[in-house]
């Protein structure tokens, strides 16, 4: 899970060095890439199986892919983008704060320190 936050930390705010432009369709078949090549390497990463359950389950809807449900909220997919963002940092400070502390936060400073997808340093 590491590598995936970590990863998304890199891409955000320089989506076009990673994707070519900045839409929440390639950002989603970038990381699905890069979570396939996790997986062929025999390092599985649920991170994106566990985002998307969270997001199905806000938005009441299972049967859609999150970039699906996260660009009907929003108005393009630049948009879309700055959204993933705010939800996924909003999954990880709510759903699992094991995430944050596999990047070496300890729990009592995780809110006083940048946020690890936030592309600050």
């Amino acid at each position: 899970m590491a590598g995936m936050i970590t990863l998304l930390g890199k891409i955000r705010g320089r989506m076009g060095m990673y994707t070519g432009t900045t839409s929440i369709i390639k950002l989603a078949a970038f990381l699905r890439g890069y979570d396939l090549a996790l997986v062929e390497e025999g390092k599985r990463d649920d991170l994106l199986e566990k985002f998307r359950n969270w997001i199905q389950n806000r938005f009441g809807a299972d049967k859609k892919s999150w970039e699906a449900l996260i660009l009907e909220q929003s108005a393009n997919e630049e948009d879309a983008v700055g959204r993933f963002y705010e939800l996924f940092d909003e999954f990880l400070n709510e759903h699992d704060h094991k995430l944050l502390q596999s990047q070496g936060l300890p729990r009592e400073t995780q809110t006083s320190q940048a946020n690890p997808v936030s592309g600050a340093v």
